[in-house]
């Protein structure tokens, strides 16, 4: 599934182009114009774009996996609990298996526990490993800008019948 969104943003991304547009093949004037300079800077801002979203997919799926990893560690240890007391309590239903009850109690809460701070500790290691990863996508935010790439030409008067001359013409 992630490389069919790569592959998607690819052609996203190369459908912005002069070569790509009929726009600028069928059109002249000073619209047209305006719109091929436009449009490189366009596709330069969309790559861009392009290029911080999949490296924050790549963060943000890393510390998803961490996540699930860390809730599966916690229910084992919740199992090995259980299975641990109930062998406990199964050992207590004879006289003699009550002092190893004890014993075994102690042993699963132990190993439960140990599990637990052990993936508390790898969530820790993780989150503090990607750290970094996020400070530098939060700095290519700002990087990337405010304002997309636009024109101060007017782009809009395509008609040839009121009377004024058409930013537009049809290249013939």
């Amino acid at each position: 599934m992630g490389i069919r969104r790569r592959q998607r943003g690819r052609e996203h991304r190369g459908g912005i182009s002069l070569n790509n547009l009929r726009t600028s093949r069928e059109w002249n004037g000073r619209a047209a114009e305006a719109y091929r300079d436009l449009v490189p800077s366009q596709a330069d801002g969309l790559g861009e774009i392009e290029l911080f979203a999949e490296q924050l997919r790549t963060s943000l799926e890393s510390l998803a996996n961490s996540i699930e990893t860390f809730w599966l560690a916690v229910k084992s240890a919740f199992v090995v609990f259980v299975v641990g007391a109930v062998g406990a309590i199964a050992t207590a239903c004879t006289v003699v298996g009550i002092p190893a009850t004890i014993g075994a109690i102690a042993t699963a809460v132990g190993v439960s526990l140990g599990l637990v701070i052990t993936a508390v500790t790898a969530l820790n290691s993780h989150v503090n490993t990607i750290e970094p990863q996020q400070s530098a996508l939060n700095e290519k935010i700002h990087d990337l800008g405010t304002e997309w790439a636009k024109t101060n030409a007017e782009l809009s008067d395509s008609t040839t019948r009121d009377g004024d001359r058409s930013n537009w013409e049809l290249d013939s």
